[in-house]
């Protein structure tokens, strides 16, 4: 009759089940920690904003304004997907 109340961890070769629910609660609490700082660290949707100011026009400028938009793109700034770019000429538009 004594053998009926054997407990799981007093059993040769077995393991007491109270450490299953701890490693279970440390995971879980482990994760409930750990998944604000990875969601944090996700800036999904975040626009740089550039602006160019030129004493001169857009035709003057055209070839400078496209190697700023290549070196950005270098560096993981598309325009339109994370980046945008304001103009501002003196002559005119």
């Amino acid at each position: 009759m004594d053998d009926v109340f054997v407990r799981r961890g007093d059993q040769p070769g077995t393991e007491p089940r109270v450490m299953d629910r701890r490693a279970f609660i440390s995971l879980v609490s482990t994760s409930i920690i750990v998944a604000p700082l990875a969601a944090g660290a996700q800036q999904a949707g975040k626009i740089s904003r550039v602006g160019i100011l030129s004493p001169a026009g857009a035709v003057e400028y055209a070839a400078a304004v496209e190697a700023f938009r290549h070196g950005l793109r270098d560096h993981g700034y598309v325009e339109g997907k994370n980046l945008s770019i304001e103009y501002r000429w003196a002559a005119g538009s």
